[in-house]
């Protein structure tokens, strides 16, 4: 069976990522609700720990950072 190929690697196109200092961090979602609110997640700590190691490459590298963070409406779950 073959390996299923993205979009990219069906059209031929170069997928060597660009540097960091050429790129944007979008980080959408990290937040506590997933650690200590009322959807914890399993295994949630290493992915901010990760996130928060990206974070700080992206900022060294002065590449522009995006924090999208849902706020529901308190008492209804969304």
């Amino acid at each position: 069976m073959t390996q299923p190929k993205t979009l990219l690697q069906m059209a031929g196109a170069d997928t060597t990522p660009n540097a960091l200092s050429e790129s944007a961090l979008v980080l959408i979602d990290c937040q506590m609700e997933y650690v200590t609110g009322a959807v914890p997640l399993g295994g949630v700590e290493d992915a901010l720990a990760e996130a928060g190691r990206v974070l700080a490459r992206a900022r060294e590298a002065s590449a522009p950072v995006v924090h999208i963070v849902h706020k529901g409406i308190s008492g209804r779950g969304f």
